[in-house]
């Protein structure tokens, strides 16, 4: 059985081939700052999607996106207003927040990709 570790690195590889199918360029995995990280980072047209990768054995815990809360939110929202503030983005392209979930299901990956899974509140 494959530790954690590793089943989220495999889950961000699925995703990363998944989001480039869906005609997404990857500009950033595993993107770490000061304030926080965001798994994927990719843009498509002109819009720069954050996306938070979430890998399950199983959905008895519960589905992967639900994992993603609110203070899981914030800290991702954080971190991609640094990255866009840093790379001279900020307030020049279009942004969004998704949440890409993936269980295991026998030998095969289900993935359920959510766009605009969440947003800054204002």
């Amino acid at each position: 059985m494959l530790n954690r570790r590793a089943i989220g690195s495999d889950g961000e590889k699925r995703a990363v081939t998944f989001l480039k199918k869906q005609g997404f360029s990857i500009h950033k995995t595993n993107y770490r700052s000061k304030v926080g990280e965001i798994d994927i980072i990719a843009t498509k047209n002109d819009l720069i999607a954050f996306i938070e990768v979430k890998t399950r054995q199983s959905d008895n815990f519960g589905r992967p996106e639900e994992a993603v809360n609110r203070k899981k939110q914030r800290r991702i929202i954080r971190a991609a207003k640094y990255y866009l503030i840093t790379n001279d983005l900020y307030d020049k392209i279009d942004v969004r927040f998704d949440v890409l979930s993936l269980t295991r299901k026998k030998s095969v990956f289900e993935i359920e990709y959510f766009e605009n899974a969440f947003r800054e509140e204002k």
